[in-house]
């Protein structure tokens, strides 16, 4: 399998991973993809579990952006209460926009980790900037129209991995860091 299409780790979901994870890897920064791994796309503002997880990065030290393909209007207003960086319209997989973002904000791909919920937009961007990256669950069932083409062949690469055993869970990454200490 390409390397381009794996994950550093899988996670049920963004709300499970525990901020040891992130510390342990030396991350301090994470950037989120909005649309079914932090909320649901049809979610217009965050839920009172999505401000309480990006509190909780942001008192552990842990600087948070949130990232979409979507328009300005959905990004910016979901974003006006979380208080973090966000970028919209991004046009992942294409990396040209997020390599102008990193160079804005001072963000170190070794110390950056990238949450998404899918295979071919999420982990091949984080993948082509250098990123470690996670691969969720999606968050919801229902999906946006024009990404369900992706998820088609999102579903065969996840198959894939998890029967070869390609691609540890952040439980079994932290664990292992653990055990090193």
């Amino acid at each position: 399998m390409l390397k381009i299409f794996l994950p550093f780790a899988f996670a049920k979901n963004v709300y499970e991973i525990d901020i040891d994870f992130y510390k342990k890897l030396g991350v301090d920064t994470i950037i989120c993809d909005l649309d079914n791994t932090l909320e649901a796309f049809y979610t217009p503002n965050p839920t009172q579990q999505a401000l309480e997880l990006i509190q909780k990065l942001k008192n552990s030290g842990l600087r948070v952006i949130i990232i979409s393909n979507n328009r300005r209007k959905r990004v910016e207003t979901y974003c006006k209460n979380l208080d973090c960086d966000f970028m919209y319209s991004t046009r992942k997989p294409l990396v040209y926009k997020g390599k102008k973002f990193m160079k804005k904000f001072n963000i170190v791909p070794e110390k950056t980790i990238y949450i998404g919920d899918q295979v071919f937009t999420d982990i091949v961007f984080a993948n082509r900037l250098r990123l470690k990256s996670v691969l969720c669950d999606n968050l919801v069932k229902r999906d946006q129209f024009f990404t369900k083409f992706n998820k088609f062949f999102d579903k065969f690469f996840r198959r894939k991995m998890k029967k070869k055993n390609l691609v540890p869970s952040w439980e079994e990454i932290l664990h292992g860091i653990n055990e090193q200490n």
